[in-house]
């Protein structure tokens, strides 16, 4: 719960929206628990940023991996709110997996037969290629490479050509 957005909106009741934003989120959290019978966990509730929470967590716990799920914003309403994955990518110190609203699940975990790793070749991705190919390596997936061309260095190619 992020409680600045919360007082912008209630500046005469900040404190009241605080308090049933909290009790809806601890609602929200026990349902939430019922789905998760016959695993471990826990379930955090705390007041800041996204970015701060997941980092404070991340550190505390010495979590391995975030899954953030994303909401395929588009336009003025992105450039506005900004991409909270993005923002969680940049500050947590371990990798964060973004899941978009059309993901599909294909089975109880996670296929990972095929692993796509684009790239514009000229920022330092280097950790992303040691991750992606260490998840290659593990699940014997095969690795794709994808170099991705912005627009405004060349023109777009008419097609997608794999190299061999």
């Amino acid at each position: 719960m992020d409680p600045k957005s919360l007082a912008s909106s209630f500046v005469e009741n900040s404190s009241l929206a605080l308090e049933q934003s909290r009790t809806t989120a601890e609602e929200r959290l026990r349902k939430q628990s019922e789905q998760l019978k016959g695993l471990c966990f826990e379930l955090c509730l705390g007041s800041g940023t996204a970015t701060e929470l997941i980092n404070d967590v991340v550190l505390r716990n010495r979590i391995d991996i975030v899954v953030v799920g994303t909401r395929g914003t588009e336009g003025i309403k992105k450039l506005l709110l900004g991409s909270t994955a993005e923002a969680i990518s940049r500050e947590v110190r371990c990798p964060v997996l973004a899941v978009g609203p059309h993901v599909e699940r294909t089975g109880p975990g996670p296929n990972l037969a095929r692993i796509l790793l684009p790239t514009d070749l000229l920022s330092d991705c280097s950790e992303a290629v040691r991750y992606a190919t260490s998840l290659a390596r593990e699940y014997k997936a095969h690795l794709s490479f994808l170099h991705v061309v912005a627009v405004t260095q060349l023109p777009p190619p008419a097609d997608i050509r794999t190299l061999k």
